[in-house]
């Protein structure tokens, strides 16, 4: 077999498996499968790979971050490292970070779902619902491309969610009632308030 085949056949493998285990054991147990499978196939950056996705699994966040930087480091063509270390920033909930992953992990394999998935996730968790509504999308059609059922439900109730709370954002602010997203009006806002306060 070669590296290449190797390869798609591994990937193939955690993308179909990982989504079915729904507890961190399991999905510990079948990483670590995966790990000494990868190794036996000399798949050395797979390898930190998947080592990385353990360490996700079991909240240790800077050795998960350590092992995907080693498989980016081992090949800058491989997208899913990336993407590991773009939930690592979102757990973290450095957003930023973590759209900048994303966002190198699609720019790397503009079909992959899972990281438009994601970075729409922390776009919604950022407040961003329109960017959230726009990546959901994409993710969505790319689901549906690949046949992928499980994510294609998933995604669905994504966007419904992100579509109510994009209504209720508007709603909100028609009525004055919601402060700015923008963090410097909302600074700005609380100041002019305050020295009127202290005015009147």
């Amino acid at each position: 077999m070669s590296q290449k085949d190797a390869k798609a056949k591994i990937r193939k493998q955690f993308l179909e498996d990982f989504k079915k285990l729904t507890k961190s054991t399991e999905r510990i147990k079948f990483l670590k499968t995966l790990i000494d499978h990868a190794e036996e196939l000399d798949l050395e950056s797979y390898s930190f790979f998947f080592r990385g996705y353990q360490k996700w699994v079991e909240k240790n966040f800077a050795p998960a971050i350590e092992c995907f930087e080693k498989a980016i480091v081992l090949d800058d063509t491989f997208a899913y490292p990336w993407n590991g270390l773009g939930n690592v920033y979102s757990a973290k909930k450095d957003y930023d970070k973590a759209i900048e992953a994303y966002n190198k992990s699609i720019a790397l394999d503009d079909k992959l779902a899972h990281a438009y998935r994601n970075i729409a996730l922390c776009f919604r968790d950022d407040k961003r619902y329109k960017e959230a509504e726009k990546n959901f999308k994409i993710a969505l059609s790319l689901f549906k491309e690949a046949g992928d059922h499980y994510f294609v439900s998933i995604t669905e109730s994504n966007i419904e969610e992100t579509q109510s709370l994009i209504t209720s954002d508007n709603a909100l602010k028609a009525e004055g009632k919601y402060p700015s997203i923008d963090p410097i009006a909302k600074i700005l806002k609380e100041t002019i308030d305050k020295k009127i306060e202290e005015k009147a």
